[in-house]
């Protein structure tokens, strides 16, 4: 028995005793000896035999102090065939504990009963036990035979097998055997040795051979063959199939000569009763031809070992165990324990409270039975040696017939074993069970059996045969278990040869879910394919290397779950459940193909590694996760991540470095579903994408720490969320767009960059978020926030933003800390920037630009509100300065309602190139310059209804060079009310309170101020041009020839000669007006045709209308 794993090992002891196969010879030679039956000892324990016939009533002995034990001694113990050995008992003795003291082993072939009470009846005689094929058992209690030296009951108290005792201290139950001798005797057993229900028996010797038949219906049956010079100790109290192996106990006084026989000699004493044979050379062997070893510790059974209730009983799981370091369950050996527990060699995994056997084997014809019957769960089977294990018969732990489930089987051998046997866990009304093989290498090979297999033709395998290193099973052998779960376990490798056929037609599929546990490597080198749910899960120590296909059934669940503390090489996997590959320590590298769900709606993949993934495409009907859990880790794939079912799962990629999701024609990400979400996460480096993800109605995250490279990006009523340190979308058709799959759907887009942002078109159903917290914004095409919503946009940088066409239901907020703000770098009237809900009833719309350190530049239009809205539409711009280029025909700034305003907050400058600036409601020009400083017509529209037509705070208007139009219009009569005279020390041509400065820069200067509806109140001044430079050039955009800005205003109220024509106007009040060559004169009323520089066509032509506006010339001072 190999006590390797045990704290207390065995010493051997220093007495030394007779060989044994000396011994049986001698024995042999004298056979007619042991036909002695029983004798008393004259020991002094008081024991009585009286003999009635063939009865042998026994009685007398010595009872321990509390009674509750009765001890006798015999000189012989022995009976032959019809003979009764009848021990009398009360219902007060719990225990009999019989010795036999005369060096001469007890073979029975009789009756061993006891009666008046159900005393359990423990029998020990060093020199050898064997029931012959006509010994049988009528015991109450449980029934013990041992060839120990000594029974303890604790520290110290001993009922030992010769010399004296003190019984009186010998109380309580039996917790230890001791076997003193170096080769302790053997115990064969050929005849049916029978307890009553819930009782238990025990065979406990160096050597224990089972031929006939032991049964213990409900009870519990162990066959114990221990070493010599130990100590075996009960870990559990009353139960033999919980033993430990410790140091021999210390010997106090001379132990009495006692002669051990090994096995030949005890057979011999049999006279051939037993079953076994032994050969001229002293060899023994079992009736099938199985040699049994010399050594002690060896225990077979080629018989019946049942725990089986009777007919009339309900089943209790019983158990049955066969220790020993070389077990063998050979011949036609049967064990049955339904839905019990049965242990050959050891327990789970050699791990458990009984010792573990070196050798283990169960033979062709043996069958091993833990069937739960009708009801239940199967039973658990463990078939285990630390060192080789042979497996060639059959073991069932199935679930019962009508209800349970399939129960545990585990056959293997630490370094070596050896599977051709079959094997079956499954459940008709339950769960599959689980078979599990342990060896220390594994090796599937092709063919109907392993190479290993003739390892029991020369019925040796117990004697110590070599076999391979490793454990060699056939891809026959693993089809033909059906149902359940194999367990294939190594201490190193599993290695599945190329050339199986376990795949390659539905026959040759495997019929129960796989299990590859290794402590090293697992190489997959042939096709794996499983049928209806079945499955497969790997986990290694190092890594797992696949270079064929694994699939499972697709109308199936089956799973492929691959764990490897290294790197995962896998080729195309398909299957009908999830696929889940998980490396704790490495990388994971899908090679040749991609991971596909074969189409099942609900199987996902989920791929987990500490460092890298390299894949190709997947397909997946539930949900696809990648995750590179390491700081470093990156995330490559190389095809179409697709979830193409009606599902609500979606797909989430984390990696710590770059996830490149690029090498793809088809697209990167589409999920097709009910609300399945897209998010792409890089902890600590970038993503880049440049190929569409797209979700049906899920939202879209993607989130890069240092930058975020995306081209097309689409979901159908869900958010987009991108966050990075720079965000790069700046090629294809559109970049981020949310299309409704129904009207309800308010998909919002939100870019969120520490950096900068430069994207191309954004389509949304909801608002339009983008923020740089320390950068520049680009949106090089439309931002369209659907203008039937409510939904705005908002533009945030701390540098510069650049925007084209803005379209909103909502408001539109632009802003801009340190830099400038451009509207329409793309020259043309296309640009736009447009607030206004076309929905009934909704928001009119407000715009609002802020450059508080920089420019603002508009090369379009700006209009909020729609003439059929109720309410207030507001233009709010501030900024340093404010430069218009080229915005074509349409209107510069359009508010619509009468009721709304257009506020320019802080402008060193108002620039025009030319351009049209057209304020609707209030108009608040606040410390600020309107300039057109490109030859042409600069329109200022005021449109009707104005309630303060009044530009306020000393704002100038100023033209550039050449003959220069400025068009100041309002829709009617009212007053153009200017305020004080201008400042001439303020340089930056602010003015004072209540001022319009209009000023030419020409050379010579020619201004045309065209008032139509209005009147100037004084004091109106017109200045002359100057020279000097400007403060700061306005943005130019993609003018590759900007015009320069006028140069300040001077400081001189008088230095302006021009002539000022007035056109069309209808004015109240005093005039302050002057035609060419006229001096201004003050009179009320209208002007004359001739006050009016007689052009009274004019008052026709439409306001924009400047044909008959002509450059006046340069007068004498």
């Amino acid at each position: 028995m190999n006590t390797s794993h045990q704290s207390n090992l065995f010493v051997p002891h220093p007495r030394n005793s007779l060989s044994l196969v000396t011994l049986l010879l001698a024995v042999s030679t004298a056979a007619p000896a042991y036909s002695q039956s029983i004798v008393a000892a004259p020991d002094g324990t008081g024991t009585l035999v009286t003999i009635e016939g063939d009865r042998f009533n026994i009685g007398g002995g010595t009872r321990s102090g509390d009674g509750s034990n009765l001890f006798q001694s015999f000189a012989q113990f022995g009976l032959s065939t019809n003979q009764i050995a009848n021990f009398l008992t009360t219902p007060q003795i719990q225990n009999i504990l019989a010795r036999v003291v005369g060096n001469d082993p007890s073979v029975i072939n009789g009756l061993i009963q006891v009666t008046g009470g159900n005393s359990n009846l423990y029998l020990m005689n060093p020199a050898g036990i064997i029931f012959g094929n006509g010994a049988s058992l009528n015991v109450g209690g449980d029934f013990f035979a041992t060839t120990a030296t000594g029974i303890g009951f604790g520290e110290n108290r001993w009922f030992n097998a010769f010399g004296d005792n003190n019984y009186a201290t010998l109380t309580g139950n039996p917790t230890q055997f001791a076997f003193d001798l170096s080769h302790p005797s053997a115990i064969v057993n050929a005849g049916n040795l029978n307890v009553s229900d819930g009782q238990n028996v025990t065979l406990l010797a160096g050597q224990v051979i089972n031929t006939g038949s032991i049964t213990a219906p409900n009870g519990n049956i162990a066959i114990a063959a221990v070493p010599g010079s130990s100590l075996i100790k009960i870990s559990q109290p009353g139960s033999l199939l919980s033993l430990e192996v410790a140091p021999p106990r210390d010997s106090n006084g001379a132990i009495l000569p006692f002669s051990a026989r090994d096995l030949p000699q005890l057979l011999a004493a049999a006279n051939g009763e037993t079953g076994l044979v032994v050969d001229a050379n002293r060899r023994v062997y079992t009736a099938g031809g199985t040699e049994i070893p010399p050594e002690v510790g060896t225990a077979i059974s080629t018989g019946t070992l049942s725990v089986a209730p009777s007919v009339s009983q309900p089943l209790v799981p019983s158990q049955i165990a066969v220790i020993g370091d070389r077990v063998g369950i050979v011949d036609n050996a049967t064990i049955l324990a339904p839905s019990g527990n049965i242990r050959i060699g050891g327990d789970y995994q050699g791990r458990g409270n009984i010792p573990n056997a070196k050798i283990a084997l169960v033979g062709r014809n043996a069958t091993i039975n833990a069937d739960a019957g009708t009801e239940g769960n199967g039973g658990r089977v463990i078939v285990w040696a630390d060192d080789k294990t042979a497996f060639f018969g059959t073991v069932n732990a199935r679930g019962g017939s009508s209800s349970g489930n399939g129960g545990f089987v585990e056959i293997s051998g630490k370094n070596n074993l050896i599977f051709d046997g079959n094997a079956d866990v499954s459940a008709v009304g339950g769960m599959n069970g689980t078979i599990l093989f342990d060896p220390r290498d594994i090796i599937v090979v092709s063919g109907a059996s392993a190479v290993d297999d003739n390892q029991l033709n020369d019925s040796q395998i117990l004697a110590g045969d070599g076999g391979n290193a490793d454990f060699t099973i056939s891809d026959t052998k693993l089809r033909s278990i059906v149902g359940g779960t194999i367990i294939l376990k190594a201490n190193r490798d599993i290695t599945f040869n190329s050339g199986l056929d376990l795949g390659n037609t539905a026959a040759n599929a495997l019929k129960a879910n796989l299990d590859l546990q290794a402590s090293q490597d697992i190489n997959i080198n042939s096709e794996l394919a499983f049928t209806g749910n079945f499955g497969l899960t790997a986990n290694a120590g190092r890594n797992i290397n696949t270079t064929a296909f694994l699939r499972t059934n697709q109308a199936g669940t089956g799973n492929l779950d691959l764990t490897a503390a290294g790197d995962i090489t896998a080729r195309l996997m398909s299957t009908g459940g999830s696929i889940n590959l998980v490396s704790t320590g490495g990388s994971i590298n899908i090679i040749n193909a991609g991971i596909s769900t074969n189409n099942a709606q609900t199987g996902s993949v989920n791929l987990t590694a500490a460092v890298d993934i390299n894949t190709h495409g997947i397909t997946a009907g539930g949900g696809i996760v990648l995750s590179s859990t390491g700081t470093n880790g990156n995330i490559n794939v190389k095809g179409r991540i697709d979830t193409p079912f009606n599902g609500t799962t979606g797909v989430q990629i984390e990696a710590g470095n770059t996830i490149d999701l690029n090498d793809t024609s088809l697209g990167a990400i589409e999920v097709i579903g009910s609300g399945g979400a897209i998010s792409v996460t890089s902890r600590n480096g970038n993503i880049i994408a440049r190929q569409n993800i797209q979700s049906n109605r899920g939202n879209i995250a993607l989130s890069a720490a240092t930058s975020l490279d995306v081209q097309e990006i689409q979901t159908s009523g869900g958010d987009i969320n991108l966050s990075g340190g720079n965000i790069l979308a700046n090629e294809g058709v559109f970049a981020f767009r949310t299309n409704p799959l129904d009207p309800n759907a308010t998909g919002a887009v939100t870019l969120q960059s520490v950096n900068n942002i430069d994207a191309q078109n954004i389509n949304a159903e909801g608002t339009v978020t983008l923020n740089s917290s320390q950068g520049n914004i680009i949106v090089r095409d439309t931002i369209d926030a659907r203008e039937d919503t409510a939904a705005g946009v908002n533009i945030n940088a701390a540098k510069d933003v650049r925007v084209e066409t803005i379209l909103a239901g909502g408001n539109v907020n632009i802003g801009s800390t340190t830099g400038n703000v451009i509207i329409g770098e793309n020259t043309g009237s296309t640009n736009e920037i447009r607030s206004s809900s076309r929905v009934d009833g909704g928001t009119p719309g407000r715009v609002a630009i802020a450059a508080y350190n920089g420019t603002v530049t508009l090369n379009g239009l700006i209009r909020a509100g729609k003439a059929q809205k109720t309410g207030d539409s507001h233009i709010d711009i501030a900024a340093s300065r404010f430069v218009a280029i080229n915005p074509g025909t349409g209107q510069l700034l359009d508010t619509v309602d009468s009721n709304s305003s257009t506020t320019v907050t802080r402008p060193t400058s108002l620039f025009a190139f030319p351009a049209n600036v057209t304020f609707i409601g209030n108009v608040n020009i606040n410390s600020g310059n309107v300039s057109n400083i490109t030859p042409g017509l600069a329109r200022i529209v005021f449109s009707d209804n104005l309630q303060n037509p009044t530009a306020t705070n000393s704002s100038s208007i100023v033209t550039g060079s050449g003959a220069e139009v400025i068009r100041i219009v309002l829709p009617r009569s009212q007053n153009f009310a200017v305020g004080s005279a201008f400042d001439p020390n303020n340089p930056n041509l602010s003015g004072t309170a209540g001022s319009i400065n209009l000023a030419v820069a020409g050379i010579p200067p020619t201004l045309t101020v065209l008032l139509e509806n209005a009147s100037f109140t004084p004091p109106d001044i017109l200045r002359q041009p100057v020279t000097q430079p400007p403060n700061g050039d306005p943005p130019t955009g993609r003018n590759p020839n900007p015009p320069e800005p006028p140069s300040p205003l001077p400081p001189d109220p008088t230095a302006f000669n021009t002539a000022l024509s007035s056109q069309g106007v209808e004015r109240s009040g005093t005039p302050q007006s002057t035609c060419v060559g006229v001096e201004r004169e003050e009179r009320e009323g209208a002007l004359t045709p001739e006050e009016r520089c007689e052009q009274p066509e004019q008052k026709d032509k439409p306001i924009l209308d400047t044909s008959a506006v002509t450059p006046q010339p340069e007068r004498d001072r």
